[in-house]
């Protein structure tokens, strides 16, 4: 499976903490509304200038001197702290500006997002971390994994990207979902590479899998 990423391309998220919201919706068009709901906690005027003058001499001193290319968001309680797109989606050609409508292939970079997401589900009590996850999809040939093993990487399951990649059960070149891979998984049951909890191996499915409990 081809894994297409924007060359020299830096993209940083950082959240003070969870408490940024916003009231943004997207429309049957799939473009989002830019509106901004009051902040959840309303930071003094002195408190936000000691914030952005700390983030300033972090990121105007010690990052975007150095040739930084992408974009950075900062904030704090639904306070937006600090907020700055530098450079091109395509350094070589240097045509278009990146701004903060710009598409960016997140990669891997997304695991602690929903990583986070599981938990706050466990911590509404609405899943629980030792749950099978034959309990969120029943038709699903691997017995023993859960939800926790996902989160640790000590499933056991075969990583999606090298049983899909260029295989005759699956088109060359054709996008794979997430859906894709869990009936994949059920179809062609693709061997384990080992019994779960048994060790450690980072692997993609894993993160595959949790966002689609998400979803449910």
């Amino acid at each position: 499976m081809k894994r297409f990423i924007l060359p020299s391309i830096l993209l940083l998220f950082i959240f003070l903490c969870f408490g940024c919201k916003s009231n943004s919706q997207e429309s049957a068009h799939g473009k989002m509304d830019d509106s901004i709901s009051e902040p959840v906690d309303k930071l003094d005027v002195n408190e936000l200038k000691r914030y952005k003058h700390q983030l300033q001499l972090l990121f105007d001193t010690g990052l975007i001197t150095k040739n930084f290319n992408g974009g950075i968001l900062v904030a704090k309680g639904g306070n937006i702290l600090y907020e700055k797109y530098l450079g091109f989606t395509n350094p070589n050609i240097k045509k278009d500006s990146i701004n903060k409508n710009t598409s960016f292939h997140l990669a891997s970079t997304s695991k602690p997002f929903t990583g986070v997401t599981v938990l706050k589900l466990a911590e509404k009590g609405l899943l629980r971390l030792d749950d099978d996850l034959t309990r969120f999809f029943p038709s699903f040939p691997y017995p023993g994994v859960t939800v926790k093993q996902l989160l640790s990487h000590r499933s056991g399951l075969p990583n999606y990207l090298y049983f899909m990649d260029g295989k005759s059960n699956w088109p060359k070149g054709k996008l794979v979902s997430n859906k894709d891979v869990l009936q994949y998984l059920i179809d062609y049951q693709p061997a384990v590479n080992f019994k779960p909890n048994k060790r450690f191996s980072y692997n993609n499915t894993n993160y595959v899998l949790l966002a689609l409990i998400v979803e449910k």
